[in-house]
């Protein structure tokens, strides 16, 4: 299928998040409509198909379009899964799973660049069609235990199947006892949040977002979260490292391999860990410590790589790699976890399901523009440090940092229905007046 470059690549690379787009539209109508599950599910075929294809494909454009059926399915899947893990969860328990979800697609990286550092030995075709039909195991798991899955007790609720709710809140947080503190407390607080949200509407439309200035301000840190998370230079670490470690001089493919399998194993540990913090720490002082190490690092990164290729210099190429590592934990501090679990508790349960839509819009939307420019980049931005220079000092991009600390609010403690509903007229987390 030839080696693509430049144009090519960025375009076979950022098919993925195309299809992830497409799906968006479809995915809170079929989380709202059918329920999380039956959304996760499409989602999961849909991505086995898109493996199928990829592992059998005859040419480039084949294979191409099987990225496009796994990005599309995935969004499904990816926008469905927080929702109901949110959900279903224990309040005690509730920030630190949903943190630690999003962190978990360390995994996945470790198991690819693993994967595919073995199968590069294997001659022929099978070396890249065993990785490509891989992508595929994960869905097929998720599709067998999905059904030993309880649907959320706030979707049960919102489709008048109150019983089911409260056997399954029952069931799962105090081993069937209907009668419990916690299970009566959580039933009452979801029927009443569900209540006071559907007491104008029945049904929820994209316009609810600018309808309340809680709502508006919302919108605003979901899509800054959305945006900023893929526009920190974190797209070059994940899906052009091979490029980065060609500009200072590493050549070896299994140097490559074995470096972003190091960092991954890294990241999973320090993400995991701070998510276990959430609750300790508070979410904005994570991202603010995130953002501004991610800031700075990718700063001293930039000025290593001149040096590096400016006067060939060993010690320079070595600080680059350590100014990689550094980054994905600064990286793995907050944006790991919080991204997806942030999104969900701010937003009350009617706009739930569209307002991580929205927020996973400005995640794909800037993944795409980032790996369709990144090979540009790299093979018109010569020497490449120059390139770098639009993720680190760029000037547009320093006011994103600057919103992130000033538009997140502080959340810590309280339940998701009571924070999230906690006032539909004023910014969210925002105090109150006393009366």
């Amino acid at each position: 299928m030839g080696n693509p470059s430049g144009s090519k690549l960025g375009l076979f690379t950022a098919l993925y998040s195309i299809g992830s787009i497409a799906s968006l539209p479809f995915a809170p109508f079929i989380a709202d409509r059918f329920g999380r599950r039956a959304a996760i599910v499409c989602g999961c075929v849909i991505m086995i198909v898109g493996a199928a294809v990829q592992g059998a494909a005859k040419n480039l454009s084949m294979f191409m379009a099987g990225r496009f059926f796994m990005g599309f399915g995935n969004s499904l899947a990816q926008l469905s899964a927080p929702l109901l893990l949110a959900e279903i969860c224990h309040p005690q328990h509730r920030g630190r799973i949903t943190a630690i979800y999003n962190c978990l697609w360390n995994v996945g990286a470790i198991i690819c660049t693993w994967l595919t550092f073995g199968t590069k030995r294997i001659d022929g075709n099978w070396g890249w069609r065993v990785p490509a039909i891989g992508q595929g195991v994960p869905s097929i798991v998720q599709l067998i235990f999905i059904f030993w899955i309880p649907e959320s007790p706030r979707w049960l609720i919102s489709k008048d199947r109150s019983d089911e709710a409260l056997n399954m809140l029952a069931k799962y947080h105090a081993n069937g006892d209907i009668n419990n503190a916690t299970v009566q407390f959580e039933y009452l607080e979801m029927k009443e949040t569900l209540r006071l949200e559907y007491l104008n509407r029945k049904t929820s439309n994209y316009l609810d977002f600018f309808k309340t200035r809680g709502n508006r301000y919302r919108l605003l840190i979901i899509c800054s979260l959305g945006l900023f998370s893929q526009w920190s230079g974190n797209g070059l670490v994940s899906y052009y490292a091979t490029d980065v470690y060609k500009s200072i001089g590493i050549t070896d493919s299994d140097t490559q391999l074995g470096l972003n399998g190091g960092q991954n194993v890294l990241s999973l540990i320090v993400s995991v860990t701070c998510a276990m913090l959430v609750d300790r720490v508070g979410r904005r002082p994570l991202f603010i410590a995130s953002t501004a190490s991610m800031c700075l690092c990718f700063i001293l990164w930039t000025i290593a790589s001149s040096q590096q290729e400016a006067k060939g210099s060993a010690p320079a190429g070595r600080a680059v790699i350590a100014f990689i590592w550094i980054f994905n934990v600064s990286y793995a501090l907050a944006w790991s976890g919080l991204l997806v679990a942030y999104t969900v508790e701010i937003l009350p349960y009617k706009i739930r399901a569209k307002g991580l839509m929205v927020m996973n819009f400005w995640v794909q939307a800037a993944l795409t523009i980032n790996q369709y420019v990144n090979p540009l980049g790299f093979e018109h931005l010569k020497p490449t440090w120059k390139f770098y220079t639009i993720y680190s000092v760029c000037p547009p991009l320093f006011p994103s940092r600057v919103a992130i600390f000033a538009n997140l609010v502080h959340r810590s403690g309280s339940s998701s229905s009571s924070f999230s509903s906690a006032s539909s007229t004023s910014r969210p987390g925002a105090p109150r007046s006393k009366k």
